[in-house]
C-alpha cells in the first residue's frame, strides 16, 4: 500500500506532500481507477474496496470524490485510524479545517502511535491556520502518548519557535541532544538561535 502523507524534515518545518501529476505512482493509480471504481460499486459494503478507491482518487487529484469514498469507508469501519487520518488530509486539502481537525484527532485517539495524525494536524495548525500555540499542544500530546523521541521533540521545538517561545525552543533542542548527542538538526538550530 502506498501512503500519501507528510514528510518530516529533520532540519526545520514539515512539508506536506502533494500528488504529482505525471509521476509513475499517479499513472499507476490512474490506470487502476476503472477497476477500483467497479469493485467499489460492485461491493459498496466493502471497507477495503472503498478505501482503495478513495486512495486512488486522492492520489490522482479528485479530492471531492476521494472525500465521498473515504467517508463511506469510515462509516464501514469507524475504528480504522489510518483511514480517518487520510480523510483528514482530504478535508484539509478541501479547506474544511474543522472537519480535518476532527478527523486527525479521531485518528490519534483510535491509535495513539499513529504519528502522522499528530504531524498532519500540527502542520495544519502552525502553517495553514497560523496557530502555532495549537501545534505546540498537539506535539506535546504526541510526546505524552509516544515518548520523547528525538524526532517528535524536533517537531515540538519547531512549534515552540513558531509560537515565539525561544527559551522553550532551545530547551527542547537541548533535550534532543541529551537523547541523541549527534543530532545535527538540533545542533544547527541551537547555533542559529544563539546568534
Amino acid at each position: 500500500m502506498i501512503l500519501v502523507g507528510v514528510l518530516v524534515s529533520k532540519f526545520r518545518s514539515p512539508t506536506t506532500l502533494q500528488p504529482v501529476a505525471d509521476n509513475a505512482v499517479v499513472r499507476e493509480y490512474r490506470d487502476k481507477l476503472p477497476e477500483l471504481k467497479t469493485e467499489a460499486q460492485k461491493t459498496p459494503d466493502s471497507f477495503g474496496a472503498r478505501r482503495a478507491y478513495a486512495q486512488a482518487l486522492y492520489v490522482t487529484g479528485d479530492k471531492q470524490a476521494a472525500k465521498t469514498e473515504y467517508e463511506a469507508a469510515t462509516r464501514l469501519n469507524p475504528k480504522d485510524a489510518t483511514t480517518k487520518n487520510n480523510l483528514g488530509n482530504v478535508y484539509r486539502d478541501l479547506k474544511n479545517y474543522s472537519a480535518a481537525t476532527d478527523a486527525y484527532r479521531s485518528a490519534y485517539e483510535l491509535d495513539p502511535s499513529l504519528i502522522n495524525a499528530y504531524i498532519n494536524l500540527a502542520t495544519m495548525q502552525a502553517y495553514t491556520l497560523k496557530k502555532p500555540g495549537d501545534a505546540v499542544a498537539t506535539y506535546k500530546h504526541a510526546v505524552s502518548k509516544n515518548g520523547e523521541s528525538p524526532e517528535l521533540l524536533l517537531l515540538l521545538a519547531d512549534a515552540y519557535e513558531q509560537n515565539g517561545q525561544k527559551d522553550m525552543t532551545l530547551s527542547t533542542y537541548r533535550e534532543v541532544l541529551e537523547k541523541d548527542p549527534n543530532n545535527t538538526a538540533a545542533k544547527r538550530n541551537i547555533d542559529r538561535l544563539n546568534k
